[in-house]
């Protein structure tokens, strides 16, 4: 039985569709019963409810029905938990309706508002009316949360990680079932996504204890993403371990930046996965002759990964776009591992 095939086994039996088959069935696939009630999560002891975090811990009075999203990611997470958010980043100016592929479905006819990316609009946040703001995948200063926190009740990341982005995608999604009453629900929705992992490691013992890096060229400027940033745990949870050149340039964050001078020190991998899914990318790393003479390059040891959805679906790293990137992206580690 093929990686897929097990995947999709699982997912029949947890999920009824096949979460690695057709981005539809990736999107509609929802742990949320139609009829369930909103107290029926047996992972929530009811409200209200105090949730702790980086700046301290939020009260969430009641069942929140207005949310706003401040981060890049966690809309994933409330849309498959049946929750529809009423503003949210649009992260990407190609995804029309804000969210990528594998969400589209489950934000159905909704009309939400689209916050700009990258700053707080905290008038527009303001408008919206929101009953809790989730800025657990925001990078926050403590005068920002208080703004925020004014607003509304703003969960802010959970503590103990020195940049939000290095926050694990699993923990991030158990935080914002939390905060809507759906932790088991939550939980169980990790549990599907984790189990792709596993079946494509279980798969393809050959990549245990082999090495990976992550790069990207982005505004001109060549970059390599730490082990603890979404794309290196995402090969790690393939089995690939991080070089020690890449711990050892992000040092406590989650990328850093790389002149092509040192592209060399990509070499020491096994794989290199370059994430180039836009024109300008794919021709800085084409055009680039320190980076076309290493060895992993001239020897087909790398991952090209051209499409932008499935470059944001591995930089996401939710509980939907898991799936959809590991059915893109096991097949070209493959290829790369066999050449």
């Amino acid at each position: 039985m093929s990686v897929f095939s097990r995947v999709r086994l699982f997912r029949r039996t947890a999920c009824v569709v096949t979460a690695l088959s057709l981005v539809a069935a990736v999107t509609s696939c929802s742990p949320v019963s139609s009829g369930a009630s909103e107290s029926s999560d047996p992972g929530t002891g009811g409200w209200p409810l105090t949730m702790k975090h980086q700046f301290g811990e939020t009260t969430i009075s009641s069942k929140p029905e207005r949310i706003v999203v401040t981060g890049t990611t966690d809309t994933d997470v409330l849309l498959a938990l049946g929750e529809k958010p009423v503003a949210f980043p649009q992260w990407i100016k190609e995804w029309e309706h804000g969210v990528g592929p594998w969400s589209v479905d489950a934000l159905g006819d909704s009309n939400p508002t689209l916050l700009q990316f990258g700053e707080l609009d905290f008038e527009d946040i303001a408008a919206a009316n929101p009953e809790l703001i989730l800025a657990t995948g925001t990078q926050l200063s403590a005068e920002d949360y208080d703004k925020l926190n004014g607003l509304a009740p703003t969960l802010a990341p959970v503590a103990g990680y020195s940049d939000a982005y290095l926050v694990p995608w699993d923990t991030r999604a158990v935080q914002v079932g939390e905060a809507v009453g759906k932790k088991n629900q939550a939980e169980q929705l990790v549990s599907e996504a984790k189990a792709g992992f596993t079946s494509a490691m279980q798969a393809h013992p050959e990549w245990q204890g082999l090495t990976a890096v992550t790069v990207i060229s982005m505004n001109g400027q060549f970059g390599v993403y730490a082990p603890t940033d979404n794309r290196g745990r995402f090969m790690d949870a393939l089995g690939f371990k991080a070089t020690d050149s890449a711990k050892d340039l992000v040092g406590g964050k989650f990328w850093a930046a790389l002149s092509e001078e040192r592209l060399d020190l990509l070499d020491s991998a096994d794989v290199i996965v370059v994430l180039e899914g836009n024109t300008a990318a794919q021709e800085a790393f084409a055009k680039s002759s320190t980076f076309q003479r290493l060895a992993a390059v001239r020897e087909g040891r790398i991952v090209e990964v051209k499409d932008q959805d499935t470059v944001m679906a591995m930089s996401a790293s939710t509980v939907t776009s898991i799936p959809y990137a590991l059915e893109r992206l096991v097949p070209a580690i493959e290829k790369a591992v066999k050449d």
